[in-house]
């Protein structure tokens, strides 16, 4: 019984870690039409990201209002934080790219929906305080 008991324990204690997983691969998912050149996917982006929900999303949209946000190889969204050192958007994780990553451009519509995404994200958070 002991055995069977020890097995359910560890399962437990994997399913957070399988959860944050998936999370990490929702948002990169989403961040995928930022790193595209064309301003629709950047839109789908931006609304997906404001529907989320993820608490993530807002220093994203914040990123990409202050044009901290950057692109390499076309795949990976960065944030550029202090002293121009760079984190992957979905991971957290640093990173030091090879070379200087693009900017991720934005026009006006798009910071329009930044803005309502932000208010979105903000109005339904657990801390208002974001």
């Amino acid at each position: 019984m002991s055995f069977i008991r020890a097995l359910i324990m560890i399962g437990l204690l994997l399913v957070p870690l399988t959860a944050r997983a998936a999370d990490d691969a929702d948002l990169a998912t989403r961040l995928a039409g930022l790193a595209g050149d064309g301003f629709d996917d950047k839109a789908a982006a931006i609304e997906a990201l404001g529907a989320s929900g993820d608490a993530r999303a807002v220093a994203i949209l914040k990123a990409l209002a202050d044009s901290r946000l950057a692109v390499t190889d076309g795949k990976q969204v960065l944030v550029e934080g202090e002293g121009g050192q760079f984190t992957d958007a979905a991971s957290g994780a640093a990173v030091k790219p090879e070379a200087e990553p693009d900017r991720v451009r934005v026009n006006n519509r798009l910071r329009g929906l930044i803005d309502q995404a932000l208010s979105r994200l903000t109005l339904f958070s657990a801390d208002p305080g974001e």
